[in-house]
């Protein structure tokens, strides 16, 4: 095994490592929003504090960068169609 052959193994683990993460944040995020749904005020500070930066968030995000956001998802998506097909 060459060394560059060491270095997109060692890439590729850290980039699968780095996904992991983000969806068990994700997850996480998600689980404290259903806490506050189902508990509203009385969840605690923790999720509440959670919640409240989710809404400044999105009152934050204008229309461009919404925008943005869906064009860069949609090219992710065909991306991802098309790589499966090749």
């Amino acid at each position: 095994m060459t060394m560059i052959d060491k270095v997109s193994d060692l890439s590729r683990s850290l980039t699968t490592l780095c996904l992991r993460i983000s969806e068990v944040g994700a997850a996480l995020i998600g689980l404290a929003v259903l806490v506050y749904i189902l508990l509203g005020e009385a969840s605690g500070d923790l999720v509440t504090g959670i919640v409240a930066n989710l809404l400044v968030l999105i009152t934050a995000a204008t229309p461009q960068g919404l925008t943005g956001i869906a064009i860069v998802a949609a090219l992710l998506w065909i991306g991802g169609r098309w790589q499966r097909r090749g």
